[in-house]
């Protein structure tokens, strides 16, 4: 099953029964997401750039153990724009 939802500006809360989706695919980036990345098997498995460009999404992903939670939204910010560059509209 796929996802893809970007550039929707969806805003709020990640779903908790997210993490039970058995997703091959996903992509959420360039919404205005918040919150923690609900902890599944699947969404352990997928890239930072799968939640690119929300407002402040953080948790578990298998870039570098995640986006800190307890770090501020602008440091985060700051470590994935330096690594990749994608343009919301």
């Amino acid at each position: 099953m796929w996802l893809d939802i970007n550039h929707n500006k969806i805003d709020g809360a990640m779903p908790e029964a997210m993490k039970d989706l058995l997703l091959q695919f996903s992509d959420l980036s360039c919404n205005r997401l918040c919150g923690e990345i609900p902890v599944g098997e699947r969404s352990k498995s997928f890239g930072y750039s799968v939640y690119f460009h929300n407002r402040c999404l953080c948790g578990v992903t298998r870039w570098e153990g995640g986006l800190n939670c307890s770090r501020p939204l602008i440091d985060n910010l700051h470590l994935m724009s330096a690594i990749h560059s994608v343009h919301c509209s």
